[in-house]
């Protein structure tokens, strides 16, 4: 990272960042060109490995991105405030930022999708007692597991 003095290598503060995140950027392999999609997602740490759930249609094109290659990238970020200047060279943003490389797989247990998609909805806070064996006959699961994870930030004052 050029600018070190921005970069967060905490994971206690890395994973708070990912908590205030509402979206993911996924970034694939798409042959010789990149693929992005914002995403929902939920992540939990078991034994210091993070993991990321996501989830999509059965079929489509980030699934058959994934089989023809699982590494990928995954963006997080907020911006806190925009600050103005004088001059466009003087204004800046303060924002918090993640970036993962990792491993995706698409789960096809039924107890691993329904923990995946557990994981995803309490990231947003849902109470609800859901039942997902419906829901698993259409939706696809996908579990990152992530090899690097990374932090960055420009805020003037700790939140």
């Amino acid at each position: 990272m050029r600018r070190q003095d921005r970069e967060i290598s905490d994971l206690h503060e890395i994973r708070e960042i990912l908590r205030r995140s509402e979206l993911c950027f996924l970034g694939l392999c798409n042959g010789g060109d990149p693929y992005i999609v914002p995403m929902n997602f939920g992540f939990t740490e078991e034994k210091g490995q993070i993991y990321f759930y996501l989830h999509s249609a059965k079929c489509g094109k980030k699934l058959d991105l994934i089989c023809c290659n699982p590494n990928v990238c995954i963006a997080f970020g907020t911006m806190l405030s925009f600050v103005d200047g004088q001059k466009g060279c003087e204004a800046t943003a303060e924002y918090e930022s993640v970036i993962c490389f990792g491993t995706a797989e698409i789960l096809t247990d039924p107890a691993e999708c329904k923990k995946g998609l557990s994981c995803l909805l309490s990231h947003y806070q849902s109470k609800a007692d859901h039942d997902f064996s419906a829901l698993l006959e259409k939706t696809a699961v996908i579990r990152i597991t992530a090899h690097t994870i990374t932090g960055k930030t420009n805020r003037k004052e700790a939140l």
